[in-house]
């Protein structure tokens, strides 16, 4: 049996399948009204995003992917599991960048203003979520009222803690309520969590497989561990086949 040629991706990973391999690709789905529209939904050539793995997904034959609906279809999202070798292409999160000059975003300065403040401090954000959908499809996923889901690798306890002023100051600027998560290795801890309880030394950490509570310290440790690690100049997030 082959392997994926992608090996593990990692949750928020945006997946596109062969339209000729639509039917082969859907190995589970909740009913057969997902089932049909998920083919019509790589037929339109739109992606899924790469979700948390059940213990039945081996990243070789099964890999667990979610897709959400637009505005016009109720938002509603399905969970899915598809054959990985049905691949044909992967990109991780949109760059806040891209997304802020993107046609039809609804908060295009806001956006743009914090994609420069990031970038004075060397913060990568990236984009999921529904603004993410909307940039990836083209179509309408964001209200008034949406959150801007934003993915972030800092490189050291440092960064770690201006990342998260930036958006704490940016959010209370432009009334955009800011969500998300701060990756650490292969887990990933939503900001908000990160903040909220800094009297606690313990905080909920998702990876691929699950959730557990995690020590700050451990977490912060990663950090220096992955920057002793990596070379400078490779970016935050894997290169893209």
């Amino acid at each position: 049996m082959s392997e994926s040629r992608f090996g593990s991706l990692p949750r928020h990973d945006v997946v596109w399948i062969d339209p000729q391999a639509s039917v082969a690709a859907l190995l589970a789905a909740p009913a057969e009204h997902a089932y049909r529209l998920a083919r019509w939904w790589i037929g339109l050539g739109h992606p899924m995003v790469v979700s948390r793995q059940s213990p039945r997904c081996d990243d070789v034959t099964r890999l667990a992917v979610g897709l959400a609906l637009p505005l016009a279809l109720d938002r509603r999202r399905y969970a899915l599991e598809i054959d990985p070798r049905a691949i044909s292409r992967r990109r991780p999160p949109a760059l806040l960048s891209s997304v802020a000059t993107s046609p039809g975003s609804p908060w295009g300065a806001a956006l743009c203003a914090l994609s420069v403040a990031a970038k004075r401090i060397d913060i990568e954000y990236r984009v999921f979520g529904s603004a993410g959908w909307q940039f990836w499809t083209g179509l309408g996923y964001l209200t008034p009222g949406s959150d801007l889901d934003l993915l972030w690798r800092p490189s050291s306890e440092a960064q770690l803690a201006r990342g998260v002023e930036l958006l704490d100051a940016w959010e209370r600027e432009h009334g955009i309520r800011a969500d998300g998560e701060i990756l650490f290795g292969d887990e990933a801890v939503c900001w908000r969590e990160w903040i909220q309880r800094e009297r606690s030394p313990r905080v909920l950490a998702k990876s691929r497989r699950g959730v557990s509570l995690r020590s700050r310290r451990d977490l912060t440790d990663c950090l220096a561990r992955s920057a002793a690690a990596a070379p400078q100049t490779v970016s935050q997030f894997a290169t893209c086949a």
